[in-house]
């Protein structure tokens, strides 16, 4: 957890828990997203290559992230 919830977690109410868990859950999406374009930065050197993708776990994960 963060300082910053770590200090006001239980100083709010459930209302502000929840945008506190909101914020958390978020900032460490961005932590990964950041960390997967420096990786994908690294691969502009390298020669792309083909693979398959399963289209179903790309909308699923989508649409998690929009509920």
């Amino acid at each position: 957890m963060s300082i910053f919830s770590e200090d006001y977690y239980n100083k709010v109410d459930t209302e502000g828990q929840r945008l506190i868990n909101i914020v958390l859950k978020n900032s460490q999406k961005m932590g990964v997203l950041i960390d997967d374009l420096l990786s994908f930065s690294k691969l502009g050197r390298k020669e792309m290559t083909k693979t398959n993708v399963s289209m179903k776990s790309i909308v699923l994960s989508v649409w998690e992230d929009l509920k």
